[in-house]
């Protein structure tokens, strides 16, 4: 039996699963919000895209990770390969290692309280961890420049695209539900969990994307991946003569 890893199959799978856990989300947003309803025999928190320890986070860590390992396995081709950007890749995969541990760990929120009170951040800036994280996506697009452009025109198009679509999520609307977060009193609210499920859908529609983009670059550069598995015997062993008693 034969398996073939399709780009376009694969994450369409995972973009269902994406919108099955985003349907369970607003359908918590409508319970709480409007039904007054807030846990559900544990629904509501269980599909919650502003918590963790549920399926969404799960899910997110899941990709994350998935994505670490496409491009560790990148790495390890171009390195058989001896390509000048062997290094690159390798970087990138422990890059989403590190956001993945982020994701379930919860590291990024646990600077905000200590970068807020250097800084005497508010407003916008209010979740402060946005400030070492944005200088460090600065730093690292600079780094990775002419990386991006050498890629080939389609995956270098895609990967661009999922890094706006991922930064859109996880920054720009970041400092938006900072400012909602704010105004509700720091209590949180509609709005800001409609922000919030904003964010959290442009990150996973950025890492599927990003997925595509790297499942394109292998069938592209190192042909189809494809897992075969053993035959099974299915025909009995011809049965031993009946001796008489």
């Amino acid at each position: 039996m034969k398996f073939e890893w399709c780009p376009r199959r694969i994450v369409a799978v995972l973009g269902i699963a994406a919108f099955i856990l985003l349907l369970g989300n607003i359908a918590g947003i409508f319970s709480k919000y409007y039904l007054g309803y807030d846990y559900v025999h544990g629904l509501v928190p269980l599909f919650n895209f502003d918590e963790e320890n549920n399926l969404p986070s799960l899910f997110s860590t899941l990709l994350l990770l998935s994505c670490s390992a496409l491009l560790w396995l990148i790495g390890a081709c171009r390195k058989k390969q001896a390509a000048s950007d062997t290094l690159y890749w390798f970087g990138l995969a422990i890059i989403f290692v590190f956001l993945a541990c982020d994701e379930s760990l919860e590291i990024h929120e646990k600077l905000d309280r200590p970068i807020r009170a250097l800084l005497n951040t508010s407003g916008p800036l209010y979740f402060a961890w946005v400030i070492p994280y944005g200088t460090f996506v600065a730093v690292l697009g600079i780094v990775y420049s002419r990386f991006i452009l050498a890629l080939p025109p389609r995956i270098r198009f895609l990967t661009i695209m999922s890094g706006v679509l991922f930064l859109t999520g996880a920054l720009g609307f970041e400092l938006i539900g900072s400012q909602l977060f704010i105004w509700s009193g720091k209590t949180g609210g509609l709005a800001f969990r409609s922000a919030v499920t904003l964010e959290e859908s442009y990150e996973i529609i950025g890492v599927l994307t990003f997925i595509y983009a790297l499942l394109s670059y292998i069938e592209q550069e190192f042909g189809r991946i494809s897992i075969s598995l053993p035959k099974r015997i299915t025909e009995p062993d011809q049965a031993a003569p009946m001796r008489a008693a």
